[in-house]
């Protein structure tokens, strides 16, 4: 999951990071600070999630929302100024947080953006010779067998040829673990963990989790079944 902080005083920045990192919903994130507005303008990285002040003196925060609205990143807006609520709505905004109501209303806004950003993502493999587009919701599993990347889906499998899995796990949305050497497997779709096998929804197939993960995985199952 990466995630943008922009507020104009780095007080406010600070503080959302660690209410982030607290977050016992999220297993792993990489958060960004911005204090100038042209700075996240002229990024070149992608955010799922954007904490976005309204009231900044370069830039008002509910416009530059509606410039960001074709650019698949959910936005939270924090603010003190109740009056302005009216106006915090768009196709691609979570809600909103009072910066007095952080600590007590962030998880909230959070497990309800995780949702959003799970909707709004795509998984793409650009090999040298195709493109693929996946549905994160579809994919049961991706497996590295003889040297080609098979990725199961719920009703059936693509063989996306020879694709090193470590080039594949980076461009996987969050709920995408690798329990083994050869296997990644999506969370979301998981029945069942009993020892080190899981079982898998649609299908019944079992994964064998490695000895050396088997309890992180346990973790982040459980994390995700707390998000649900």
């Amino acid at each position: 999951m990466k995630i943008a902080i922009l507020d104009d005083e780095i007080y406010y920045c600070n503080k959302i990071e660690k209410l982030i990192h607290e977050n016992k919903l999220l297993e792993t994130c990489t958060i960004d600070k911005y204090t100038k507005p042209i700075d996240f303008i002229n990024r070149t990285k992608h955010y799922d999630i954007l904490f976005l002040d309204i009231d900044m003196p370069e830039i008002d925060g509910i416009a530059l929302s509606k410039q960001l609205r074709f650019d698949n990143i959910i936005i939270i807006f924090i603010t003190s100024i109740k009056d302005r609520m009216a106006e915090a709505f768009g196709i691609n905004v979570a809600g909103y947080i009072f910066k007095n109501q952080l600590e007590e209303e962030i998880n909230r806004v959070l497990k309800e953006t995780f949702k959003l950003v799970r909707q709004n993502q795509k998984i793409k493999i650009i090999t040298k010779k195709e493109m693929y587009y996946f549905n994160p919701m579809n994919v049961l599993y991706i497996e590295y067998l003889q040297k080609h990347v098979i990725v199961h889906l719920i009703d059936g499998k693509e063989d996306i040829g020879y694709v090193p899995l470590k080039e594949i796990f980076p461009l996987l949305p969050i709920q995408f673990i690798q329990v083994n050497k050869n296997q990644i497997i999506n969370i979301d779709n998981v029945c069942k963990m009993k020892g080190n096998i899981i079982t898998l929804n649609h299908t019944g197939e079992e994964i064998e989790v490695s000895r050396r993960k088997k309890e992180y995985v346990f973790e982040l199952i459980m994390k995700v079944m707390e998000r649900i």
